[in-house]
């Protein structure tokens, strides 16, 4: 199979699974990135990829896979609508952030039909990446995979399977941004932790985000948040994973509780400590792309929100605002209902 790897994050998604499927013996091009042509990947070797301009990725590409930031998803794939659109499947590999949604209504408006643009809620890599050395960090299971428009995901998730194996169908592209994970931990944690982080930064300390920053107070935070957001779902007819079930499916956590839960995460608890500001940049897209549409989707079926938009207001504030938001009109969605 012939995949196009667009782009690569801070998180080194794109990079993860250029190495991934090359290994498993695929054809990997890579762009609109600056990854390597050989690939050193601690514990399994090289790989090579294949560098290219991303239209000539796209071109005759059975499965293309994107790791853009959600600021500069649409800017940055402008110029490539028309490839895209021709491609088996567009897999949005980032954290929920409805960006097959996003991807999609941008294509509708250029006039472009019979695409299908994919997304879960959350990716499927985390990685570090030192010059050609990757360093994998996580891999995620339990990914429930939503297509705009809903009824290409048939066809798409044989293609699918070569990134995620046990793929299942999530219940629509509404419901994969709902499942985003940063609309329940990074706001809690980071909140009730602002003033910790205010000082580690002064002291020049490192800090563990998920680490220490889990705190009681916190946890009961990001179970108010899971609550809101079972509330949205239900308005919108989705089905509603909770914050500890999420987290046992995609990493293995074994919590009951959401203290508990981050607590056991495997992939929380091996990340070493961080920079104490990195939350502003995480808030900084979660505000945004997270809790400022959830809260958009909770006033449009008359759902009260308070902590969703309240926490948007409160970082708005502390970060000096976080830009546009995205709105329902951004996700397609026109008197109250998905186009």
């Amino acid at each position: 199979m012939i995949v196009a790897i667009l782009g690569n994050s801070p998180l080194n998604i794109g990079a993860a699974c250029a190495a991934e499927l090359a290994r498993a013996g695929h054809a990997v091009r890579v762009a609109l990135s600056v990854l390597p042509a050989h690939l050193e990947v601690a514990g399994h070797g090289a790989v090579t990829l294949r560098p290219m301009p991303a239209e000539a990725a796209i071109a005759g590409a059975d499965l293309v896979v994107v790791d853009i930031p959600p600021a500069d998803l649409l800017p940055v794939l402008a110029p490539c609508l028309g490839g895209l659109a021709r491609v088996g499947a567009v897999h949005v590999n980032s954290h929920g952030y409805w960006p097959a949604l996003r991807l999609a209504t941008a294509m509708r408006r250029a006039g472009l039909d019979g695409f299908c643009i994919t997304d879960a809620g959350a990716p499927t890599h985390a990685a570090g990446l030192e010059g050609a050395r990757l360093t994998p960090h996580a891999r995620r299971t339990g990914l429930r995979i939503a297509a705009a428009p809903m009824h290409r995901l048939e066809a798409a998730l044989p293609l699918l399977r070569a990134l995620v194996p046990d793929a299942a169908p999530a219940a629509g592209p509404l419901a994969t941004g709902l499942e985003g994970i940063n609309l329940m931990v990074h706001p809690a944690l980071a909140l009730v932790n602002l003033g910790w982080f205010d000082r580690a930064a002064a002291a020049g300390e490192r800090v563990r985000f998920y680490g220490e920053g889990n705190t009681q107070s916190a946890a009961a935070l990001a179970t108010a948040l899971d609550a809101e957001r079972a509330a949205i779902c239900a308005a919108w007819g989705l089905p509603h994973r909770s914050l500890p079930a999420m987290l046992a499916a995609l990493y293995g956590a074994t919590g009951e509780d959401a203290l508990s839960a981050v607590a056991t995460c495997p992939f929380y608890r091996g990340l070493a400590p961080q920079d104490p500001l990195l939350w502003r940049r995480w808030l900084a897209t979660d505000v945004p792309y997270g809790l400022k549409p959830a809260a958009a989707l909770a006033a449009a079926r008359g759902v009260p929100a308070p902590l969703h938009a309240g926490l948007a207001a409160v970082f708005d504030a502390v970060l000096g605002g976080t830009g546009a938001p995205l709105t329902l009109e951004g996700l397609g969605i026109v008197d109250g209902a998905p186009t």
